[in-house]
């Protein structure tokens, strides 16, 4: 695809903006400075007070302490007119933990106030993980409004259906976007008050990125061509670069600020020494003996947190790194026993209530107040470790960089082993060092913050102090970046059926990141050359007079969120496998649905020996996805090849993807997590990892059949689609689908002859519930019969909940069909 390599003109351009915003900016703040010498102590007083800003609101339940005050700079921020009342968009930039959710949710609780019928306002977080916090958060929040809170993340959300009492809508980026073009298509977009985006400077993201940017694209498209629309604009970030260039793109006031509530000091250590930031001597660290074994002073520099009953998180580069790193930490530091009785009694107590069995590793370590934490965990063991370093039973938690952009864990002390994650050469950058190390200092606890880089072998001084003074790296467009980016974006919005003619196309991508920083000429260009693209492949059409309109495989590539490329792609994987699907079997089902995810490694090994033990029927899904057995044996002796060519590099895929698949099926049969992820010599988490991205997936191949007009092969994967999302068999579907009921629990229920949620609410009560699961259980020990007991009351109640739910998205759709007979 053409484009164009002139970018100095651009360049120039955006300079002169951000030059201009300066102003704009330093012009605004001295503005506040000589409002603030007019006014006097108690209306200072006044715009410092949370209830001055939440004033006329149903009771707001902030988790903030009694007496809390506003920062200065918050109540500056929310101070921005129009900001409040809904008429302007923003964007700003504060560092971690200075305060950042509190004026989104200020402003949150504004527009869910304002909220009428099914209006409702979305939340977009990046990862799964900080979506759940923020869910329970923002459900806690507002308990006293009139609507509620739901979510869109991982395997829960499936197609929204706008509610009467559904106020906030809590999603991924990725269920953002689905939610968005849904109701773009079903013009329904007035019905959004408010999008707040977190961690802005995700657009940037090249994995992600484009995903933001094309949602965030169609809000501002929508919002030019339709004056009526109100839908609010919030975005923020710690780490986001060029934030001229973003609220131009978003047509959004700016606010920055580098306060923080608690200081926070960055430091380096070179042998025994730590310096400050600018290379002043700070301290120097005792060496009474050279520990062979702590060559870093590890042990050392968290033994001074615990005596000062502080926390400390050392992030590590790697899982293996955290386990070796927790379990030194966990044997040096035991003789401080700086657990006491009732956090021992805690951990104790959530340990025997996990619903699965715990690494014994980690159960180990956490009875000594230390623990890991990475993606290997499983998620139920993940969940374990927050909750218990939250309630300060564990003191000393080793993590890889997935914690710093998941939930929100701070400690005293912020530790660096190696400033680069996963490999030496993949080096830690600014933006991820600030997110990281933004978890130094406690609000309410802590009068200071350390983050302290670690001098090893794999790095320099000079490299360390470096890092600690340089800037992000600004933000940039992944529609410039991405092979066919430009492509999909206007795939997506000529198959919405909202852009048709040239102009409308053009001034379409004027509304995106890449037409604020690239100049007009480039993108009238890209344009031209992606609907010739387009053309060719055969998604869309040039109809006279003068409109572009999407084909069938366009349509079905736009409703499954598939970019071109991997539309192409799967069209031809579907096409030779409908010709040939074995239907006695699930694995060729699961094949198509594995992801081709290279975290997967292939154990050669282990791999020829699964398939050696499949049946007949599944041996002939092998020969069908085009895996050569010659191939395979020879991996299996000399392992990967050294200089794999394309053909090679195919037949890896395939191999890595029967691998999966042969996992799946595992999960599917309702084989414990834990011997699913011993068969297949991976970690827990890895396998959990691997359902969610198979979900994905499925749904997906789901989709893009249907508008295909496939409908046979569309309903085959649903059910194996839903399968995956619940790891049972296709006859307790409906039983696992309760919330709080897990797989054996299911199996349990229904051979005691309850089949169905509704079966369940028709009990009446948890006695018959309980009797069952305990008879499952096997077991008479009392810690498991009140474990039992516990989810027998939460499956009822889960029940009930899904029922509901159920009559209630039933009412809806007769509600509106009845709306539109009478409009007809």
């Amino acid at each position: 695809m053409c484009r164009s390599e002139s970018k100095a003109g651009d360049k120039r351009k955006d300079e002169a903006h951000a030059h201009t915003h300066d102003e704009e900016s330093l012009r605004r703040r001295k503005k506040v400075a000589e409002d603030a010498g007019r006014t006097s102590t108690s209306e200072k007083d006044l715009l410092l007070d949370v209830q001055h800003w939440i004033d006329g609101l149903p009771p707001l339940h902030l988790a903030l302490q009694p007496n809390a005050k506003l920062h200065a700079w918050q109540a500056e921020c929310l101070s921005i007119p129009g900001l409040l009342q809904g008429r302007t968009n923003l964007v700003f930039a504060a560092p971690t933990s200075s305060g950042k959710s509190l004026v989104a949710d200020i402003v949150l609780a504004r527009r869910l106030h304002e909220c009428k019928a099914k209006e409702f306002c979305l939340v977009i977080l990046p990862y799964v993980s900080i979506c759940g916090e923020k869910e329970e958060n923002l459900r806690n929040m507002f308990q006293s409004f009139e609507k509620g809170v739901i979510g869109m993340y991982g395997t829960n959300g499936k197609r929204f259906t706008p509610q009467e009492n559904t106020g906030i809508v809590v999603a991924t980026i990725e269920k953002a976007n689905s939610l968005i073009t849904q109701l773009v298509e079903q013009e329904q977009l007035n019905m959004l008050r408010c999008v707040v985006v977190d961690e802005l400077h995700m657009v940037s993201d090249p994995e992600r990125g484009y995903v933001l940017e094309i949602m965030l694209t169609k809000l501002l498209y929508a919002k030019k061509r339709d004056s009526a629309l109100t839908c609010q604009l919030v975005g923020m970030s710690a780490t986001l670069s060029s934030i001229s260039t973003v609220s131009k793109w978003l047509n959004a006031q700016v606010y920055e600020t580098s306060f923080r509530p608690v200081k926070l000091l960055h430091m380096v250590k070179v042998g025994n020494k730590i310096y400050d930031e600018t290379g002043n001597l700070l301290k120097v660290i005792p060496r009474l003996g050279l520990n062979d074994d702590d060559p870093d002073d590890l042990a050392y520099l968290c033994r001074e947190v615990l005596e000062a009953k502080g926390n400390v998180l050392v992030f590590c580069p790697s899982k293996q790194s955290c386990e070796r790193c927790a379990s030194f930490l966990a044997e040096e530091l035991v003789s401080l026993q700086h657990l006491d009785l009732e956090s021992r009694g805690r951990i104790e107590q959530e340990v025997q209530e996990l619903p699965l069995v715990i690494d014994e590793q980690l159960d180990a370590m956490l009875r000594k107040g230390v623990a890991y934490h990475h993606a290997g965990l499983s998620k139920e063991e993940r969940d374990l470790v927050e909750q218990l370093y939250k309630a300060n039973c564990i003191r000393v938690l080793c993590a890889t960089s997935t914690l710093a952009a998941g939930v929100n864990l701070p400690a005293r002390r912020v530790i660096f082993r190696q400033p680069y994650v996963g490999l030496p050469t993949l080096h830690l950058d600014a933006a991820r060092y600030r997110q990281m190390s933004g978890r130094a200092g406690r609000t309410g606890l802590d009068t200071v913050g350390e983050s302290i880089l670690l001098c090893t072998n794999f790095t320099t001084p000079e490299r360390l102090f470096s890092l600690l003074n340089e800037g992000c790296t600004p933000v940039d467009s992944c529609l410039a970046r991405s092979r066919h980016g430009v492509a999909q974006s206007l795939l997506e919005v000529i198959a919405s059926g909202k852009v048709s003619e040239p102009k409308e196309v053009e001034d379409f991508l004027q509304s995106t990141l890449y037409a604020a920083i690239e100049d007009r000429s480039s993108i009238v260009e890209e344009c031209h050359c992606a609907l010739q693209w387009l053309r060719e492949k055969q998604f869309v059409a040039w109809i006279k007079p003068g409109q572009w309109k999407p084909t069938r495989l366009g349509e079905a590539a736009f409703a499954a969120s598939l970019s071109p490329d991997a539309a192409i792609s799967l069209m031809e994987e579907l096409l030779r496998s409908r010709s040939a699907l074995v239907l006695t079997a699930d694995l060729h089902l699961l094949y198509l649905i594995s992801p081709e995810d290279e975290d997967f490694h292939i154990d050669w090994q282990s791999l020829h020996e699964r398939i050696y033990n499949l049946n007949d029927d599944e041996k002939q899904v092998v020969n069908l996805v085009g895996i050569e057995w010659t191939f395979l044996e020879r991996c299996t002796m000399l392992g990967n090849p050294l200089r794999p060519n394309h053909r090679m590099k195919e037949q890896i895929n395939s191999c890595r993807r029967l691998l999966n698949a042969i996992t799946l099926k595992d999960l599917i049969n309702e084989i414990p997590l834990e011997t699913a992820a011993a068969t297949a010599r991976k970690s827990k988490g890895l396998l959990q990892a691997l359902q969610e991205k198979a979900f994905t997936r499925a749904a997906r191949i789901e989709v893009f059949c249907e508008n295909l007009s496939w409908g046979d092969l569309a309903k085959l994967v649903a059910v194996i689609r839903n399968r995956i999302a619940l790891g049972v068999k296709a006859d307790i579907i409906a039983l696992a689908e309760i919330p709080y009921v897990r797989g054996f629990r299911a199996r349990v229920l229904h051979n005691a002859g309850i089949r169905t949620p509704e079966a369940i609410v028709s009990l009446g009560s948890t006695d018959f519930i309980a009797q069952k699961l305990i008879e499952g259980s096997q077991s008479q020990d009392e810690i498991v019969i009140k474990r039992e007991w516990r989810a027998a009351k939460m499956i009822l109640k889960g029940a009930k909940e899904l029922v509901e739910s159920k009559l209630q998205r039933a009412l809806s759709l007769a509600q509106d069909a009845a709306a539109s007979v009478q409009e007809g």
